[in-house]
């Protein structure tokens, strides 16, 4: 394999990364639409080995500042 092979291979899997990111985000706002302000406070505070992602703090954040309460 080329250079350039592994380079089209190489940003086809950054796509591939980006577009599962992208959907989980969505996935985990469309979830947390649903959850009740105090769960996703507590999901931003989390800490410690069993913690929430920083994607599931920062979309768990917007939820709530979405709500008026963040």
């Amino acid at each position: 394999m080329g250079f350039w092979d592994s380079a089209a291979n190489l940003a086809k899997e950054a796509g591939e990364s980006v577009k599962r990111f992208n959907e989980k985000s969505r996935k985990l706002q469309n979830e947390y639409q649903q959850e009740s302000s105090e769960k996703l406070r507590r999901v931003v505070k989390s800490e410690g080995f069993f913690r929430n992602s920083l994607q599931e703090k920062a979309i768990a954040r917007k939820v709530l500042k979405e709500r008026g309460e963040g």
